[in-house]
């Protein structure tokens, strides 16, 4: 778990990012206060505590041990295996269309560790419905992205195409600028993207939550 191992299992790790200032945590409390004040904000709420006693036992249930249990439960519920990938790995050869075949052929290549540790990639799963794009949300559609990396690709972050100034053309990945990321391969890859999304996923958002806080998202039909 984690770039560096340093968690061993999954119901550590979900509590990871309440303590990391620059994930959940932010500024408002230091580390070592930061899983005390959610336990306490959930105690606070009569629903947490009737669901936390009926999923765990016990008159106080809502627990720091607990609550990296119900995280985890919930994060191992989010499985998607009859993706038109998913189901052309195990060997059903029509799964994919010619136009992800040939997307899927010029992904083969392996690009290799990110070497700055800048940023955590996050999966390429049911992207078609997680708009917006990039770690600032810059771009609202796949074809924005696409055409982003098509611009640095051509010509790094110089030049009356620049989107980055301080990154040159010999700093771009090598294998990305190879990409045909233009006209049909720009379609082809779209499309091989849409191939991650399965269908029969819950994309449900639920009306309410027990604290009455407002419920985001914004995943597609």
């Amino acid at each position: 778990m984690f770039w560096d191992l340093r968690v061993q299992s999954l119901e550590t790790q979900a509590l990871e990012p309440l303590k990391a200032i620059d994930e959940m945590r932010g500024s408002a409390f230091p580390e070592d206060r930061a899983i005390p004040a959610v336990l306490t904000r959930l105690n606070a709420v009569r629903e947490y505590r009737r669901l936390f006693a009926r999923a765990f036992g016990g008159n106080a249930a809502v627990t720091e041990q607990n609550l990296g249990r119900a995280l985890a439960a919930f994060q191992r519920s989010l499985v998607a295996t009859k993706a038109p990938f998913d189901r052309y790995m195990r060997g059903d050869t029509t799964a994919l269309s010619p136009e992800q075949l040939r997307a899927a052929s010029l992904a083969e290549p392996d690009f290799g560790v990110n070497k700055t540790f800048a940023f955590r990639t996050p999966s390429l799963r049911h992207l078609g419905a997680t708009a917006p794009y990039m770690h600032n949300g810059a771009f609202a559609t796949l074809p924005e992205v696409i055409n982003f990396y098509q611009r640095i690709s051509r010509s790094g972050g110089r030049g009356t195409r620049a989107v980055n100034l301080q990154v040159s053309r010999d700093q771009v990945e090598p294998l990305a600028r190879a990409l045909r990321m233009g006209g049909r391969g720009q379609r082809d890859l779209i499309a091989l993207l849409g191939a991650l999304d399965d269908p029969g996923f819950d994309r449900t958002i639920p009306q309410r939550v027990p604290s009455a806080l407002p419920v985001g998202g914004r995943l597609r039909p």
